[in-house]
């Protein structure tokens, strides 16, 4: 009997021992680290990183990847560069860097400089440099391969040849920089070897300032071409983004421009040979793949062949009269012109005898409705008759002093929903900071044990909203916020955002056993099965926690710390609960990712905009549409704007997309103008970051000038938080914009924090009742008293009311016998594209 349980224990540690191994011996992710001389909004920077990231993870999905940069044109000073390298060196002390990839000259540099001091001595791969100064910067340094920057300034005389057949002068305009003086060089060795050297001259304009070159080139004749490369800084120091001047010179210019650089298409240019920082970044990353996968670098050749496309823009082909037809076949166009009725002859028939078909049906039908409008339009006028007379009757004393006291309830309301989550009724974020800190302060009077911070997030809750939408996502969000609260430990319950939940825990204890407990008890709340409705469904959660006073000393801190091991939970699998750990770094690629995207994105018009109809009730008329953003990516698929706008906000993309977002609002009001002859007023909404900017008014009003819009017709939404944080700049800023004839709309009335007192400060044409009110005023009375307080509030002050998120018939008659007639909500319209905003207002505009 012994011998047989020897023998089974035996047998038990072999097993044991092959799992330890089996475990240890899962491949871990590479890490790599890429270099960039230049900083991330560099258009060439930017672009060879959105190859490298694309190529290196299609190959190594799970890779770590870190982006540095060395931001070495805006701040050239070797002293800053040590300053980063030790920065560097401590940030990548615990981390084992598989490949460095650099970026441009001084990025290899600095990669040599430093990869035996603090980066493993890892192989690197250079790109964005030329042969002879790659070679001289390498010298005699092992472990290295890279691509060259061979640019083919050929191809664009070229096209200057075939376009131009009478060129007799070429002017060439660069900077004085290294890159300048680089470019400057590569085109004149190309010149000299091209036939065009015969019969032209070349004129260097690069010492002429920002100002001369704008009064020069108007004078130019036309037997004469300009050469723009690389020209970010002007001979006097004027700095200015290449393709801002790329269309001020374009513009002002009486000759054709030529260029290298991939950024001025479209800016102004006719065309050139470009240097493709996507195909660059692309070539660098495959022999990084090359070299992870176990080739010394030192074996690899240096890639010499140029990374260039050729391309035209045929908008100034027609501006300067040049051919197409001379054009080579394989080239790309810009802005290609095309005879669309040629094209597309039989979809036009076709197309012409479905309108007029369609317009037979439209007449019937406008008849048969007319003949309804007349009924109802008596019904109406019936029905405010006796609603007149109504409110006259029922007005007294004691309506007075129920709407008095329905006004204090509301000030209560308001003071609580600013601490409180509307859709769960937990405490917010500002009530959980509030809590904690305080709380903290009490644990050290009391000398109890340990405080607890813990951070609570759904798994994969994006799919039950996506699957079910988000009124059944709702739904689980109050079924969680009642588990938690039921959990019954000595705790406090809070929701900080989306299916973000926060639990405070006294008298935390650390034993194993205790810990096991508590969170045991927290993952049977998820573990029971949610019945809504007909549908059955099952989740889970990532809990991260942190311990005061182990982990921080501060809510901040707690929170913080709490947020960031979750984030690890879920990032090792999900459904599990870890402590938070110093050694935790805050991988924030996704972000970055998503933050190159949306730039991406910008500049490839991805963003288009919806616009949902605001009608008068009463009238059954058309008043105006609000503007809102939308984005499909090829990559993520949907985007919502929560997520995009904060993101933008964070990096200053939110200046430009909103620049663009007001400029499209501005032409869909003259297009709507235009083929309804009617003036509807379009809303905007703005964030915070945009009012900020000292030029937003200039840029707002230079727009409405340029396409002769009446500022009336545009209207500008903002909420009560965004006043609330900046109220004194904001209120002068936004009394200058509403007295030049711009209405002001508070949006989602009701939800934020403002005191009455305040509000009558606030200069607002308009405001908007939440869709929280809307959606539960028919069943609960309370919503419906603060809809009817609004609305008195509203009339007493003289504003204008619009009910968003109406989406029955019930609700807007509801608001129509209570004094509101301006709706918006999915019961009249969902956002429309402008296309079937047009298909709307032909069925309903008489």
């Amino acid at each position: 009997m012994k011998k047989y349980i020897l023998f089974v224990y035996i047998i038990f540690t072999i097993g044991l021992l092959h799992n330890i191994s089996f475990a240890n011996d899962e491949p871990q992710p590479r890490h790599i680290l890429v270099l960039n001389a230049y900083h991330f909004n560099y258009e060439w920077t930017f672009n060879q990183d959105i190859g490298i990231n694309k190529t290196l993870t299609d190959a190594y999905p799970d890779a770590i990847i870190y982006n540095e940069f060395l931001d070495w044109k805006r701040f050239a000073d070797e002293e800053l560069l040590t300053k980063q390298a030790q920065l560097l060196g401590a940030k990548y002390e615990n981390t084992d860097i598989d490949l460095i990839l650099t970026t441009d000259d001084k990025g290899l540099i600095f990669a040599m400089d430093y990869r035996k001091v603090f980066f493993d001595n890892a192989p690197i791969a250079f790109s964005g440099i030329i042969e002879h100064t790659a070679l001289s910067i390498i010298g005699n340094e092992d472990n290295i391969t890279g691509v060259y920057e061979n640019m083919a300034p050929a191809g664009a005389l070229d096209l200057m040849a075939k376009l131009k057949p009478s060129l007799n002068k070429i002017i060439v305009i660069h900077d004085l920089t290294e890159s300048g003086l680089r470019t400057y060089e590569a085109f004149d060795k190309d010149y000299q070897e091209h036939s065009l050297s015969h019969s032209t001259v070349v004129e260097d304009w690069s010492n002429m300032s920002f100002e001369v070159l704008l009064d020069k080139v108007p004078y130019l004749d036309a037997n004469t071409a300009v050469m723009l490369i690389s020209y970010n800084i002007s001979s006097d120091g004027f700095l200015e983004k290449p393709e801002i001047f790329g269309e001020l010179l374009s513009a002002a210019s009486s000759a054709p421009i030529f260029s290298v650089d991939e950024f001025l298409l479209d800016h102004g240019i006719v065309g050139g040979t470009f240097l493709s920082g996507v195909m660059q970044g692309e070539m660098l990353a495959k022999l990084g793949i090359q070299i992870l996968e176990g080739t010394a670098p030192d074996l690899i050749p240096h890639v010499s062949k140029a990374t260039v496309y050729s391309a035209v823009d045929e908008d100034q082909l027609i501006r300067f009269g040049l051919k197409k037809s001379a054009l080579p076949e394989d080239i790309t166009i810009l802005n290609a012109h095309f005879s669309f009725f040629e094209t597309y002859k039989n979809i036009v028939l076709g197309t012409l005898l479905v309108f007029s078909l369609l317009i037979l049906y439209i007449l019937m039908m406008f008849i048969n409705i007319q003949k309804r409008k007349k009924s109802e339009s008596e019904i109406r006028r019936q029905k405010i008759s006796l609603q007149g007379l109504n409110e006259q009757l029922e007005t007294s004393e004691e309506e007075l002093r129920a709407q008095n006291e329905s006004l204090q309830e509301y000030q209560g309301h308001l003071e609580h929903i600013a601490k409180h989550d509307a859709l769960t009724g937990l405490p917010n974020r500002v009530y959980l900071e509030e809590f904690i800190s305080n709380h903290l302060k009490d644990s050290d009077t009391m000398a109890c044990d340990q405080v607890a911070v813990v951070f609570i997030d759904l798994d994969n809750f994006k799919f039950i909203n996506n699957t079910y939408g988000h009124h059944f996502g709702d739904q689980v969000l109050r079924i969680v916020a009642n588990r938690l609260a039921e959990v019954n430990i000595d705790q406090f319950s809070a929701r900080i955002g989306g299916d973000e939940f926060i639990l405070v825990i006294d008298n935390f204890k650390t034993e194993k056993l205790l810990l096991e407990n508590v969170f045991n008890r927290i993952k049977h709340a998820f573990s029971l099965p949610l019945v809504i409705g007909e549908d059955y469904i099952t989740i889970s959660a990532s809990i991260g926690y942190s311990l005061y006073p182990d982990d921080g000393s501060t809510a901040e801190e707690l929170i913080m710390q709490a947020d960031l091991s979750m984030f690890n939970a879920k990032k090792s699998g999900k459904s599990k609960y870890m402590h938070y750990d110093p050694s935790m770094s805050n991988a924030l690629e996704n972000d970055h990712l998503l933050i190159s995207h949306i730039k991406n994105a910008y500049e490839n018009k991805e963003f288009t905009l919806h616009y949902q109809p605001q009608i008068n009730a009463h009238t059954d008329e058309i008043i105006g549409f609000e503007a809102l953003i939308r984005w499909y990516s090829k990559d993520f698929g949907y985007i919502p704007p929560d997520r995009v706008i904060p993101l933008a906000e964070s990096t200053g993309l939110i200046i430009p997309i909103g620049l663009c977002i007001i400029e499209q609002s501005i032409q869909f009001a003259l297009e709507m103008k235009k083929k309804f002859s009617s003036n509807f007023k379009v809303s905007i909404n703005i964030s915070v970051v945009q009012l900020l900017e000292s030029n937003f008014e200039d840029e707002l009003f230079e727009r409405l000038e340029r396409y002769h819009l009446d500022p009336r017709y545009i209207q500008l939404e903002i909420t009560e938080s965004v006043l609330i944080e900046t109220s004194g700049t904001m209120i002068v800023k936004l009394n200058s914009i509403r007295d030049k004839g711009i209405s002001i709309s508070l949006d989602d009335f009701g939800t934020g924090f403002s005191s009455l007192t305040y509000l009558q400060k606030l200069p607002i044409n308009e405001i908007k009742i939440d869709k929280s009110f809307i959606d539960e005023m028919l069943t609960d009375s309370k919503p419906a008293k603060l809809v009817d307080t609004i609305l008195y509030l509203a009339k007493e002050l003289n504003l204008n009311v619009i009910a968003e998120g109406v989406e029955t018939k019930e609700q807007q008659d509801y608001l129509l016998d209570h004094g509101c007639s301006i709706m918006q909500g999915y019961y009249n319209s969902k956002p429309l594209p402008i296309e079937e905003v047009i298909l709307f207002c032909e069925k309903r505009i008489h």
